[in-house]
């Protein structure tokens, strides 16, 4: 007989529990997966019912009063504080429980506390951001590649790998059902259809930009220095002729850096390289496409002078490009054009074939059924037989004749030349001042021929003509 008893509700002394009680091992039937569910429950209770017992008999109300008397003492011979072990599942499935269960009254001293640890969390990973080398890059050091080779993707992907939970964090309190919310607001869409493929990667694709410039410009009010995105942003900025007053409202914001630092290290940088590397490509003598033209503008002057009047100023502007993958990789020579047959061709040679003819009829066709489908989406359903069932119009393709190869030309930017493209005299200097920025010389091109892109009055003014 157990020496403890116990009051029962009628207040009589009973013992805690059977005097001879059957394991319950033994009267299970360990062919059913429910009694062996049912044993390993009621082993798991009688072991939290003696840890419970010794606990209360040793003075604490709850395990958690250990932990904490645990944690609170200090060997201070050692000049130490104890290993605090903690399995790393304990904690997430108690806060997991804390949020989700309805029940659950998170007392705000709690939610002070889980806050102070998640600032810890995210302040080490702004930390790791502020020392990535990919999101910095000093002013003097600035090169055409930093421009050219720049990807939101890529400079995305090192945020997210070095700051996962941040990156988390603010996608889930901010574009967690962004496209449902899309979806719904999509009123002129058919009945059940709803996001296509490519307007999902649009949404994910802007959400991504959104979050990659709001990162960006608090890593940017941190540390100045932190201006990968900045610089990037500056540099587009500055191509774009935006004003010097909203670059300074937007600098102030973080999204880009100051108009003086941009045209005092960077332009300056990327000029000086992206000469380099012209005169570099063409020394190979390739294919090249100068495109030039004129850009007048008024000059306006709000005292004028003698000296300081208003005027219409005339400038020429212009790029060379070429297609690395091109049929001729080679410039042209006097041998590649045949003279001879220029004689051959008649009034046939421009009146359109029937192939020709076919051609355009299929052309027509896509593009009148493109109008149709843009703004006649629902009526395109025709009705079909007596249950009038809904039927699509087969859409018109335009017919590929060729498909141009898809690749990335190389575009070189030209000074602007105070020469005017109506006057045909200075469009002869500016057809040299061309070729000197190219680095080629007259005895280079006596036997070559370079062919120039522009409008009717660019090429009317600078056409060959034999002596």
């Amino acid at each position: 007989m157990p020496s403890t008893f116990r009051r029962s509700q009628s207040g009589r002394l009973v013992v805690p529990r059977y005097t001879d009680e059957t394991p319950y091992a033994i009267i299970a039937n360990t062919e059913d997966e429910r009694d062996v569910e049912d044993q390993v429950r009621f082993e798991q209770r009688r072991k939290i019912k003696e840890i419970e017992h010794f606990v209360h008999s040793m003075g604490y109300k709850s395990i958690f009063d250990v932990c904490l008397d645990q944690w609170g003492i200090r060997d201070d011979k050692l000049g130490s504080e104890p290993e605090c072990h903690i399995p790393s599942n304990v904690l997430k499935v108690l806060l997991r429980q804390l949020g989700i269960h309805s029940k659950a009254q998170v007392p705000s001293t709690l939610s002070d506390e889980i806050c102070e640890l998640a600032e810890r969390i995210f302040r080490k990973e702004v930390e790791q951001l502020h020392v990535t080398p990919e999101l910095r890059r000093p002013l003097k050091s600035y090169q055409l590649s930093d421009i050219r080779e720049f990807s939101f993707s890529s400079c995305f992907g090192t945020i997210t790998q070095t700051a996962p939970r941040l990156s988390r964090l603010l996608r889930n309190l901010f574009f967690l059902n962004v496209l449902n919310d899309n979806d719904e607001e999509e009123g002129d869409r058919l009945d059940g259809e709803s996001l296509s493929d490519e307007d999902k990667y649009v949404v994910l694709k802007r959400e991504k930009l959104i979050m990659h410039t709001a990162i960006s410009a608090l890593l940017y009010g941190r540390s100045t220095r932190i201006n990968r995105f900045q610089g990037q942003m500056s540099y587009f900025l500055v191509a774009s002729k935006t004003p010097k007053t909203v670059m300074a409202i937007l600098q102030r914001l973080g999204i880009c850096l100051p108009y003086e630092s941009t045209a005092k290290f960077i332009l300056p940088a990327i000029a000086q390289a992206s000469r380099a590397e012209l005169k570099q490509w063409t020394s190979t003598l390739p294919a090249c496409l100068p495109v030039f033209d004129n850009a007048d503008y008024y000059s306006r002057v709000r005292d004028q002078r003698l000296d300081n009047q208003t005027a219409l100023l005339h400038r020429t502007v212009g790029f060379v490009a070429v297609n690395p993958v091109s049929a001729s990789q080679s410039m042209f020579s006097r041998h590649d054009i045949n003279e001879m047959a220029i004689s051959e061709i008649d009034v046939g040679t421009f009146y359109p074939k029937p192939e020709n003819l076919k051609q355009q009829r299929l052309a027509f066709e896509a593009g009148l059924y493109d109008g149709l489908n843009k703004y006649f989406k629902k009526e395109l359903a025709a009705p079909n037989g007596a249950g009038h069932r809904k039927l699509r119009l087969s859409p018109f393709k335009f017919p590929t004749v060729y498909q141009i190869p898809v690749q990335k030309s190389k575009v070189f930017s030209l000074p602007a030349w105070d020469f005017n493209e109506a006057k045909i005299s200075e469009m002869t200097q500016l057809l040299r001042k061309i070729m000197e920025e190219l680095g080629y010389g007259e005895e280079l091109l006596r036997e070559k021929l370079v062919m120039i892109g522009g409008d009717q009055l660019t090429v009317r003014n600078i056409r060959y003509r034999p002596a």
